[in-house]
């Protein structure tokens, strides 16, 4: 009697680690699909700001076919000369290159350097 029991207990003990052995790896591959996604969904667009709306949080970027805006926020970054920079270092005018999400977010804001920083 005491053999079945304890025959019992270890088939139990074995499924239940099998079942948690396969919800950990359903896990992992979630995560690594989302991981995936959102960077195959960045889209790079380069050309000159023409329009700078700091109240609706948007810039227009002309890239010489067309001009398109996009949306920016708090977690868009500005990079000029590699070294983070603040937006209001960003001028109509210049040249970037501007990297967005699938949402249409401004994430990244490769700054041209200017004529005169270069000199």
């Amino acid at each position: 009697m005491v053999k079945r029991i304890s025959m019992l207990v270890f088939a139990c003990l074995l499924v239940a680690s099998f079942s948690f052995a396969a919800e950990t790896a359903t896990k992992t591959t979630t995560t690594t699909k989302t991981t995936t996604t959102t960077k195959s969904s960045m889209t790079k667009l380069s050309g000159t700001v023409d329009k700078i709306d700091a109240k609706a949080h948007t810039l227009a970027i002309n890239t010489g076919t067309e001009t398109k805006t996009v949306s920016y926020g708090s977690k868009t970054s500005y990079v000029e000369n590699g070294k983070k920079v603040k937006s209001t270092e960003l001028k109509s005018g210049q040249k970037v290159d501007v990297w967005t999400d699938s949402k249409n977010m401004a994430r990244k804001v490769d700054i041209e350097p200017s004529a005169a920083m270069t000199h």
